[in-house]
């Protein structure tokens, strides 16, 4: 009896083949997976701004003290107070100055009883006779003082076109003449200076 020869087999062949065709299938997508995609942005900016208000502030002396003995033609006298304004504002400020009230001239408390007056000046004038008061902010030249109120130039005591951030330091003079024809006594007007950033 004769020996069958087997004949060649190609499963192996099959097996390996179809190993080779999975692999060839699996590498684009282990390409794929391991590149990158590009990243999406996208800007945006936003400004900011911080607006500084102006401010201002006035401080002056609380009394203003004159002792003055009267003459027939008038004693003029003359004293110091200080006024102190601040401001951060670029374009500076304007202090205007007039009496608190509609009153303008000196006078005693009603109830002393004392119906006479010392008059503020009527105009400008580098001394004062007689009877009368008024203000100067260089101690040369004495000006009326106006009711409360008033805000021209007649009551400007100081300006300035830039900020005064540490402070910037004046003179109030006060001047005054009395003769003999005025009662004894004491005699007061309150003063209000009033301070205002400029545009």
């Amino acid at each position: 009896m004769g020996i069958k020869k087997q004949k060649p087999t190609n499963k192996s062949i099959k097996i390996v083949s179809g190993m080779l065709a999975a692999s060839l299938f699996a590498m684009p997508v282990l390409l794929l997976n391991g590149v990158p995609t590009s990243a999406v942005s996208q800007s945006a900016t936003t400004t900011v701004n911080v607006t500084i208000d102006p401010v201002i502030s006035i401080t002056a002396s609380p009394n203003i003290e004159m002792d003055i003995t009267p003459t027939t033609s008038g004693q003029f006298r003359t004293a110091n107070g200080n006024v102190v304004i601040s401001t951060n504002n670029v374009k500076g400020y304007t202090t205007y100055i007039t009496s608190s009230t509609t009153e303008t001239s000196l006078k005693q408390p009603a109830a002393a009883g004392v119906s006479a007056v010392i008059p503020t000046v009527s105009s400008s004038g580098t001394t004062i006779s007689g009877n009368g008061w008024g203000w100067s902010n260089n101690a040369t030249q004495f000006n009326p003082v106006k009711a409360t109120g008033v805000t021209d130039n007649s009551a400007v005591f100081s300006r300035t076109t830039a900020a005064t951030p540490t402070g910037d330091n004046k003179t109030l003079t006060i001047g005054a003449s009395a003769t003999t024809s005025v009662p004894s006594g004491t005699y007061s007007n309150t003063l209000l200076l009033t301070a205002v950033t400029n545009n």
